[in-house]
């Protein structure tokens, strides 16, 4: 198979993961342009690949270099927020304003996480990646993976805490 042929195939396979990924992680609104750019990249290094490890990880981690490299750029980020629905799925408006609320303010917080915990929680928990997987992408141990993960939950959790507890003394 000609790496045309494999570019495409793991387009049709990962373009979406990748793309989330990009979005949470680089909170750019030119998330669609680094995505072409990683499969572009991806192509001219096919020979670096190896073919004994998963084109997933591969791949996340030619996004996450090449967010970074964008995001050194670029003097503003900004978040996008895409909520991607069935189309035979019905859901009111008012369920979807709601839902669209507590994503928005779920990535707030993703966001003001240090930079570390918001990598791990975007891999880890959003993209569900595993920790070898992940260790691979950042490039960090195993352990210091399942650490900053679990640091990262408890920072997310005592936010959200704090903000029912605020919410509750304003009512």
């Amino acid at each position: 198979m000609n790496g045309n042929k494999i570019i495409q195939e793991w387009y049709s396979l990962y373009a979406d993961d990748i793309y989330n990924f990009l979005i949470y992680y680089s909170s750019n609104t030119d998330a669609e342009d680094i995505l072409q750019e990683v499969f572009i990249k991806a192509l001219n290094n096919l020979e670096n690949f190896e073919w004994n490890s998963n084109p997933k990880t591969w791949l996340i981690k030619i996004a996450r270099n090449t967010a970074i490299d964008q995001s050194r750029r670029l003097s503003r980020l900004q978040l996008i927020l895409k909520k991607i629905r069935k189309k035979d799925e019905y859901v009111s408006p008012e369920d979807i304003f709601i839902e669209n609320e507590e994503i928005a303010e779920l990535y707030c917080h993703i966001n003001k996480l240090p930079q570390k915990y918001r990598e791990v929680v975007i891999l880890r928990g959003i993209l569900e990646l595993s920790v070898t997987g992940t260790a691979t992408v950042t490039g960090w141990t195993e352990n210091s993976i399942r650490l900053n993960y679990h640091r990262a939950k408890k920072k997310l959790k005592d936010s959200y805490f704090e903000r029912s507890v605020l919410r509750d003394e304003s009512v």
